[in-house]
């Protein structure tokens, strides 16, 4: 699986930008890093659901660090024309930092 890592996934981050007729959120690309994505088993699955995450959709997986500070409520990731936001902190699979893993679910379509 970490061989495959051959995919780049957009990093944007949320922006509010004050206007005229008030605030809106932007979303700004950070950074297109090398990563892969693998979908969670129906097993996986029911264990995030015992710890309060229903709607896990899958884990990315980069070459690590990721070289900026995830603040899983401002940014958000694009993968293949899809939306996902972090539902846990980024985590360390091999302990000695070659990567990155962070759990996702996927967001709704925006327009």
């Amino acid at each position: 699986m970490y061989s495959s890592l051959i995919h780049q996934i957009g990093v944007e981050e949320k922006r509010e930008i004050q206007g005229p007729l008030g605030s809106t959120v932007e979303w700004v690309l950070i950074a297109e890093l090398w990563g892969g994505f693998a979908e969670v088993s129906l097993e996986g699955r029911a264990q995030f659901q015992q710890i309060g995450h229903s709607s896990v959709s899958g884990k990315l997986i980069f070459r690590g660090p990721l070289g900026f500070d995830l603040k899983m409520a401002e940014h958000r990731f694009v993968y293949k024309g899809e939306y996902y936001e972090a539902v846990e902190p980024p985590g360390n699979p091999d302990t000695l930092n070659r990567f990155v893993s962070i759990v996702v679910k996927k967001l709704p379509q925006q327009p």
